[in-house]
């Protein structure tokens, strides 16, 4: 009888599971994280979020970037309609942009068999200078003198 019961409860579970859009813990957390934060204070965003997170004003609205790997319900339209910005999916990955007050809604998103916090995108020119040896350039090494790239148009 209790191996009938734990086999319902088993199966109850994963139904109601297998339609969730899946999320890791680290995110999960995350995201719980910035929801309590905005509640707490009068739906503003941290500074210590806006540095640790992808989040865009855009249109005096904040977004959250996500990465998704999309399903066979995923419908652009759709999520435009929610007020989500979704970029067009390469192969079964898409890029989208939830606005933070409709962030309690991600896992129960059924467009998305997987979401992910998008990495944080960071100005990494200084080390392309290093990586190109442009800076043997800049040095004039071999050169008659060095080049900056100034007055320079492409």
């Amino acid at each position: 009888m209790h191996f009938r019961l734990s086999i319902f409860i088993f199966c109850i579970i994963s139904v109601i599971s297998y339609g969730q859009t899946k999320l890791s813990n680290k995110d999960r957390v995350d995201i719980q994280l910035l929801i309590k934060s905005i509640s707490q204070n009068n739906g503003q965003v941290k500074e210590q979020f806006l540095n640790k997170l992808p989040i865009h004003k855009i249109n005096n609205t904040y977004y959250l970037s996500l990465l998704g790997l999309i399903n066979e319900n995923f419908d652009q339209n759709g999520l435009i309609e929610k007020n989500w910005i979704a970029g067009k999916p390469i192969g079964e990955v898409a890029t989208i942009k939830v606005p933070l007050s409709d962030l309690a809604s991600l896992e129960s998103s059924d467009e998305f068999d997987f979401l992910e916090i998008a990495p944080k995108v960071r100005n990494q020119l200084d080390k392309a200078i290093h990586d190109m040896h442009a800076d043997s350039v800049q040095m004039g090494i071999g050169l008659p003198e060095g080049y900056t790239g100034k007055d320079v148009y492409i």
